[in-house]
């Protein structure tokens, strides 16, 4: 699989690429408190820097991926697939860990994202991320799972 040589770089190759929507800091937080943490961390960590990494084949075809915010000293996984074909060959460990490298190069301090327990949650655990909330019967029999694992 051929590596995406502008992975994890904004449109300038070097600096961070702002957010269009603002994070809106914890939930519950106030306005207050918000301004307190933004003033106290660099802006490309509050508004967030977008990350994209993509497995492709020799032709090019895209064959999976992870897109990510790294915000708040954070690396949140928003999507992270690979095909099916291609499972259980290294790609998604590879993927994984090139985003968590890329991550803490900007200041992260963690990873988190959420999965389904239909999905893959023995491949993040075997990866070091552990369970940090549940969301009950989504969908009907299933759970939303919180996970996250912290760097050192």
């Amino acid at each position: 699989m051929k590596r995406d040589p502008d992975a994890g770089r904004g449109p300038s190759g070097s600096k961070p690429v702002r957010s269009r929507r603002r994070h809106r800091g914890a939930v519950g937080a106030s306005d207050r408190e918000r301004r307190r943490l933004a003033a106290r961390a660099p802006d490309s960590l509050v508004e967030g820097w977008p990350l994209t990494l993509l497995l492709r084949d020799d032709a090019g075809v895209v064959r999976g991926g992870i897109r990510a915010m790294i915000a708040l000293c954070w690396l949140q996984v928003d999507h992270f697939w690979i095909e099916e074909a291609l499972r259980g060959q290294g790609h998604g460990s590879r993927l994984l860990a090139r985003a968590e490298i890329e991550a803490r190069a900007h200041g992260a301090i963690g990873s988190h994202l959420t999965t389904s327990t239909f999905q893959a949650i023995g491949f993040y655990e075997k990866h070091g991320y552990r369970e940090i909330g549940r969301l009950r019967d989504r969908p009907p029999g299933q759970d939303r799972v919180w996970i996250a694992k912290r760097w050192g």
